[in-house]
């Protein structure tokens, strides 16, 4: 499969986010489920850790595909591909900010509601993602 550079930076981008922020999500929801206030510190310091982690991934591996393909110059397509991604990011975002008012109903810990307003940012920038894979390929 021939992947222009914008499709190559796309998968990276998806593939780390999901993988990383996945990570971290699981990880921190068992702690906040299990564990009391005293543990803020400790889920801070897992985000701050794994938030370097994802920029230096995200670092290297935008490197290497600069170094082992063709950068190709963003056209109209690209940008109105990347408008649509970013239409549907939006929708995605008002949706978990709405749904992230109810946390409080269920869950008392104070940083439940904080972490489901970050899962809605990171669902939006996954669902630009693939929205714009889907549109490359369709050849929109």
């Amino acid at each position: 499969m021939n992947l222009s550079f914008q499709e190559k930076s796309l998968w990276v981008s998806l593939v780390s986010t999901v993988l990383i922020f996945g990570y971290y999500f699981v990880y921190s929801f068992q702690i906040l489920l299990d564990a009391n206030e005293a543990n803020n510190a400790g889920i801070f310091g897992l985000f701050v850790g794994m938030l370097v982690v994802f920029i230096v991934i995200q670092i290297v591996l935008h490197i290497i595909i600069t170094i082992f393909s063709r950068r190709q110059d963003s056209d109209e397509r690209d940008r109105l591909i990347e408008l649509k991604g970013t239409r549907i990011a939006y929708y995605a975002l008002v949706i978990g900010i709405w749904t992230s008012f109810s946390v409080p109903l269920f869950w008392a810990h104070s940083m439940m509601s904080a972490h489901f307003i970050l899962l809605s940012f990171i669902v939006a920038v996954v669902a630009s993602y693939v929205a714009q894979l889907i549109y490359y390929r369709r050849g929109m």
